[in-house]
């Protein structure tokens, strides 16, 4: 379940049918219900974990960082999806995410078809990618949280319209040559459309594998166990967290001013510091760290479309 727009959203299973529900909170009205049209396309697969309304009429966000989309052939963790006349949400186009030319996501293939997307194995560096995007005005951005960079998405738009590389790393790192540790801690929404990030320092993420006997990633066997050691190294020589200011629309990077994250901290202690770095903001603005999200009452009003009350629906 997702919030966003004073709006409640989820994905929902019922009678071996997809639906896309979603219900507005100020007016506190029914829930809305669409079902989700899922391989009755061929040449096309997969289905949104998430869907985010998009400003264009009609036209919806879809997420699936797992197992993604394919269509036509090619394969992403994001697409777009359309609403049509009779309120059901088809896969319109995926939206294209790749590293220096490369596709975050590859479709698996059986018997020469795609069947689902997978992580593209020659940028491990990418991975883990931030589970939900960020609303902007007019956009929306895609982060990957391992190497700090950021995707800037225009509504309706198949390819980026900016792309960020926050730490500036290079093939080497996201190709999976040299380990490094998560670039970004945190990041949140401004109210002017800016984001404000936490993140590691340039020197913490491209210079600590040199300090470190650590073999290059030639195979995941021992992935894990590079990624502790390197981590903790890292956090010994490289302790700073760096909070930058992001315009994402123009890509523009500052850093963030002192009476925004006057009361952040600006170094890690541990690695469990590192691990469970979290931050938001109260009611007056004022930026907390560690932050515990407040649990939202899940609403239970009567539902409307095409989709079987939750009640009275028979789980598959």
């Amino acid at each position: 379940m997702t919030i966003a727009f004073d709006c409640i959203t989820e994905v929902r299973l019922i009678d071996k049918k997809f639906y896309y529900g979603s219900y507005y909170i100020p007016s506190h009205g029914p829930w809305e219900d669409h079902e989700i049209e899922i391989g009755a396309t061929p040449g096309q697969w997969g289905f949104p974990m998430r869907l985010f309304q998009s400003y264009e009429p009609d036209l919806y966000l879809g997420i699936n960082v797992e197992s993604g989309f394919t269509k036509d052939g090619e394969a992403s963790c994001f697409s777009w999806w359309k609403r049509g006349d009779k309120g059901t949400l088809r896969l319109e186009s995926l939206i294209e995410v790749t590293f220096n030319g490369h596709p975050a996501m590859v479709p698996f293939k059986k018997d020469g078809k795609p069947v689902f997307a997978l992580g593209n194995k020659n940028l491990p560096g990418l991975f883990p990618l931030l589970d939900d995007p960020i609303r902007v005005p007019g956009a929306f951005v895609l982060v990957s949280l391992k190497s700090g960079i950021v995707w800037v998405i225009k509504d309706g738009a198949t390819r980026p319209s900016r792309t960020l590389n926050l730490n500036r790393l290079g093939d080497a790192f996201v190709g999976g040559v040299h380990p490094f540790p998560n670039v970004i801690l945190g990041i949140q929404p401004l109210p002017n459309g800016h984001l404000l990030v936490a993140k590691r320092s340039e020197s913490a993420t491209n210079e600590s594998y040199k300090h470190f006997d650590i073999e290059p990633q030639a195979s995941d066997a021992h992935a894990d166990e590079r990624g502790e050691k390197e981590q903790r190294g890292a956090l010994i020589l490289f302790p700073e967290i760096e909070w930058v200011e992001v315009d994402p629309l123009p890509g523009e990077v500052m850093k963030a001013e002192l009476d925004l994250v006057g009361n952040a901290p600006g170094f890690l202690k541990s690695k469990q510091d590192a691990d469970r770095f979290s931050f938001g903001f109260d009611p007056d603005g004022k930026l907390v760290c560690p932050w515990v999200a407040p649990k939202p009452e899940r609403p239970e009003p009567e539902r409307m479309g095409n989709a079987p009350s939750a009640a009275s629906a028979k789980q598959p």
